[in-house]
This record gives structure tokens, C-alpha cells and sequence, in this order.
């Protein structure tokens, strides 16, 4: 789900970070708010992301999984 920079691991600029997602691109993907991948957080179910420069939240491929892992459990 979600839009294919989504995927692609690109930035609505295009830039490709390979590896490195943004939260709103995490949300999309996984049909969340921002707002909720925030509190996982903020709980300690995922850690603390990374920043840019100018403070954005750069999460990993691992941490993403991690992410995946909470939903799938979340469902059961």
C-alpha cells in the first residue's frame, strides 16, 4: 500500500536514500498517522530514528521492519 516514493525509498523531492525513510513516508506506506509512529516511539517499541540536518526523523530498513512486526502482532 501506499504511494510509490513510498517504496522506492524516495523523498517527494525525488532524492533517493537508500535504506532511509521519513515518517511520512513510513505512514503512507503502512496507512497510519505520523502521529502513531511518533508514539511507538515515544513507548520504546521502536527506536528512537535518526535526523537530518534539519530535524527530520530518518528511519532505517530495520526500524521499518520493526514497524511491520508491531502491526502484525497488533492485528493478531
Amino acid at each position: 500500500p501506499g504511494d510509490s516514493w513510498a517504496r522506492s525509498g524516495r523523498t517527494r523531492s525525488g532524492t533517493v536514500v537508500e535504506g532511509r525513510y521519513q515518517i511520512g513516508q513510513l505512514a503512507a506506506e503502512f496507512g497510519l498517522n505520523a502521529k502513531t509512529i511518533r508514539y511507538y516511539e515515544e513507548l520504546g517499541l521502536l527506536a528512537p530514528a535518526a535526523r537530518t540536518p534539519a530535524g527530520y526523523r530518518q528511519y532505517t530498513s530495520a526500524e521499518r521492519e520493526t514497524l511491520c512486526f508491531i502491526l502484525k502482532a497488533k492485528a493478531s
